[in-house]
């Protein structure tokens, strides 16, 4: 039974991340995903030290995991994964992962 995040998910977005280094640049491993966009604004300190907005991602169940470092793109604007945390139920499915990124 999906989640609400898989449920509401209904932007495409395009998860990067680091494959490997060759000859001094970063080579990407990308992916195509579903999730949902808040823009995020805060008038302190947070995940993103001195940057105070950013975006957060809800982004349905992936067959690997996100992990850091990595991009992920929405309407052709990259943005760098500062953050990422997994929703589970009660049971450990996973339902989806809340990811904090920052950049434009």
């Amino acid at each position: 039974m999906p989640g609400l995040i898989e449920k509401n998910a209904k932007i495409q977005l395009t998860m990067k991340q680091v494959f490997a280094v060759v000859d001094g640049k970063t080579t990407y491993t990308e992916f195509v995903c579903s999730g949902m966009v808040f823009d995020f604004t805060q008038s302190d300190f947070d995940y993103f030290g001195t940057v105070k907005s950013g975006k957060v991602f809800l982004v349905a169940p992936l067959e690997r995991p996100p992990s850091l470092p990595g991009q992920i793109v929405h309407d052709g604007v990259a943005y760098e994964i500062k953050g990422i945390k997994t929703y589970r139920n009660i049971k450990g499915v996973i339902l989806g992962y809340r990811i904090a990124a920052a950049g434009a």
